[in-house]
């Protein structure tokens, strides 16, 4: 327990360390109640954080500035605005006195106001492609007005919405759906000219994951995804009672592989060999049974990569710092007439997976977390024929920007680690405490029982030992001075005869165990007389 406390102590010690060398989260020196996007008629209050000597605190934008006067060791002060109107939108400072001249920081605050337009988008959400192992979803903000400038927001209500992007297009990839994005959407419109006014909300969006998807009756491997000279397996799942089965490429002039189950065969492959860009296109599966009509599957869109060899760059920008959640864009470069672009995450060049298509070269990834670092491609295309697609970009690691999550990440890992070695260091001493009580408890058992024999054995030894020299058949007088206290002139004197001593010992029950010795112990009661010397 005491070395645990030490550990204990030690980590405390540590701890001031650590946060000296990382630093703590900076307090902001200037933010908004509710929160910096306000509905127009609401009321916001901005706080600033003041600085040592300070005197007075100035809250100001491009347009006017209001006055606090400190009192005594005040740190914070606020400024209350009610009705919010156009004008109020805009970037707010504090600035400081100190008696002398006036310093601004920094910080920054970015106050927007909502309902300057009276436009109202709607918000809706399409679902990306099925059989994938992830499900992509994309959100599209749809407005009737010139607005350049697209929000998105998630969480809060109408009038203070929170956690929101914005771009210059109006549809939002939702990059591999979990329970993560099961929030409440909404979406705004504005203007590059001022983007601290917004239009009206949308309706509120509440997303939710699409069911699972029903078992695929076409596939291929290793991908739907596939480059110019590489092979590619379709398979067909059939339904009862089929008697042959048909993989048809929907193409000018038609094109189809025919097969005949054999037995009670339920999965059929098609191999297709050197893939070109005339492999590329829609294909699904025909079931004949008889002389009915045949049954169609699901259709398989196959692409072919490496048909236009212009080859885009991706780059990725990280999101304004300082926000609860970091966001990320990544950006497909490509010079040429290409007007599709498509992301993809995981896989490689040859067999790229999980891919999502849109019109812009803007992908958003929002919020960014553990779940997006992967490695990502881009590829262009043509809107008439989206299945060729040109050669893939490099690879794109993609890290979360700063050191702060995984700073966390490995001090939670110690913190859980060091908890775990104190719980089995307490456990090891509690186990060595109750040995050594259970060892201690046997040591003295056994010493007291010793001690107690040897302790019988040098009393009856005193006892007896005077007796082991006397003859029965004699009798004499034995004259024996016994010392008495100081200064005492008493002499004891002790007659043994053979008769007294026969009539008055009494027999002393053996412990000896019988067959170990012959020899008998008895008491004998001496009968002492006392005379007292004459002065």
């Amino acid at each position: 327990m005491v070395l645990g406390a030490a550990l204990l102590g030690l980590v405390f010690l540590m701890a001031p360390k650590i946060w000296a060398q990382y630093g703590p989260p900076s307090q902001p020196s200037i933010w908004a109640v509710p929160g910096a996007v306000i509905s127009t008629g609401s009321a916001v209050t901005i706080f600033c954080r003041t600085l040592p000597g300070v005197t007075s605190v100035r809250l100001t934008n491009d347009k006017e500035w209001f006055d606090h006067n400190l009192q005594g060791d005040q740190e914070v002060c606020e400024f209350s605005l009610k009705n919010m109107i156009h004008s109020n939108a805009g970037v707010y400072h504090c600035e400081y006195y100190d008696g002398s001249t006036w310093s601004q920081n920094n910080d920054k605050l970015e106050l927007v106001v909502t309902g300057a337009y009276s436009e109202k988008p709607f918000l809706t959400v399409d679902s990306g492609p099925q059989g994938f192992s992830e499900i992509n979803a994309t959100l599209h903000c749809h407005i009737h007005v010139s607005f350049n400038i697209f929000i998105l927001c998630r969480d809060g209500n109408a009038s203070f919405p929170q956690n929101c992007s914005r771009q210059d297009h109006n549809t939002f990839l939702i990059s591999h759906v979990s329970l993560e994005h099961l929030r409440t959407y909404r979406c705004f419109g504005s203007n590059k000219q001022n983007s601290y006014l917004w239009s009206l909300p949308s309706d509120p969006l509440e997303f939710s994951i699409p069911g699972p998807p029903p078992q695929p009756s076409i596939w291929a491997v290793p991908g739907a995804v596939i480059s110019t000279g590489s092979a590619v397996t379709i398979f067909c799942r059939t339904t009862p009672g089929v008697t042959y089965v048909r993989l048809t490429h929907y193409v000018p002039g038609g094109k189809w592989f025919d097969c005949t189950p054999e037995g009670a065969q339920e999965v059929f492959e098609f191999s297709l060999q050197n893939m070109t860009q005339g492999s590329a296109g829609m294909y699904y599966c025909e079931y004949f049974k008889g002389g009915e009509s045949p049954q169609i599957s699901d259709k398989l869109e196959l692409v072919v990569t490496g048909v236009y060899k212009e080859k885009p760059s991706l780059t990725v920008d990280s999101g304004p710092q300082g926000s609860s959640e970091i966001n990320a864009t990544l950006h497909c470069h490509i010079h040429g007439s290409l007007n599709i672009f498509i992301l993809c995450r995981d896989g490689n060049a040859s067999f790229p997976q999980n891919c999502s298509q849109q019109d812009h070269n803007t992908f958003l990834i929002s919020p960014v977390s553990l779940e997006h670092l992967r490695t990502y491609r881009c590829f262009g295309s043509k809107k008439h024929n989206s299945y060729l697609w040109s050669l893939p970009s490099d690879p794109l690691e993609f890290s979360i920007p700063g050191p702060s999550l995984h700073i966390v990440v490995w001090v939670s890992v110690a913190a859980v680690c060091f908890l775990l070695f104190l719980l089995l260091l307490f456990i090891c001493l509690c186990c060595h405490c109750a040995k050594c009580r259970a060892s201690n408890g046997k040591t003295r058992s056994h010493v007291k029982y010793k001690s107690s024999s040897t302790a019988m054995d040098i009393e009856e030894k005193h006892k007896y030992g005077d007796l082991e020299g006397i003859q029965p058949e004699d009798c004499r007088k034995v004259d024996t001075q016994v010392s008495a206290a100081e200064n005492s002139q008493e002499v004891t004197y002790a007659q043994l005869c053979q008769e007294n001593f026969r009539n008055n010992m009494n027999p002393l029950p053996s412990n000896t165990p019988q067959g170990t010795s012959t020899h008998t112990c008895v008491y004998a009661t001496l009968t002492l007389s006392q005379e007292k010397s004459q002065s």
